[in-house]
């Protein structure tokens, strides 16, 4: 099992909680007579910047915490996720081009516009 966590104390609470439900299902479950079998539990840091310093200290708190439980690759913060999961959509179904390197809401200048090139040019 992996489970997502965003490197932000309230996010960390809410997985802590998540997990405490967790084990409380599990619990019941166990008693009823099912078994539970898992190969792997993982945890793995979401909308990730590594330039943002409390991300950072929250992210080694972790690592410290769970060790190895803690995947080392993270899924670092991007605009074309960020955009993806506003429009409700995977980042595969866009097509190419459609993202530039300019924040969401920020309105698009002859400088800033992002115009997909064609591979003859």
């Amino acid at each position: 099992m992996i489970v997502t966590v965003h490197p932000a104390m309230l996010d960390v609470a809410s997985m802590s909680q998540f997990l405490l439900m967790m084990s409380d299902l599990i619990e019941v479950v166990t008693r009823g007579g099912a078994t539970l079998s898992q190969d792997f539990f993982h945890y793995l840091i979401t909308r990730h910047d590594p330039i943002d310093k409390p991300q950072t200290g929250m992210v080694t708190l972790l690592r410290h915490l769970f060790g190895s439980d803690v995947l080392v690759p993270t899924a670092i913060s991007s605009t074309a996720i960020e955009a993806a999961g506003l429009a409700k959509k995977a980042c595969t179904r866009w097509s190419p081009g459609v993202f530039d390197a300019r924040p969401i809401g920020v309105p698009a200048t002859p400088w800033t516009r992002s115009t997909p090139r064609s591979w003859s040019s």
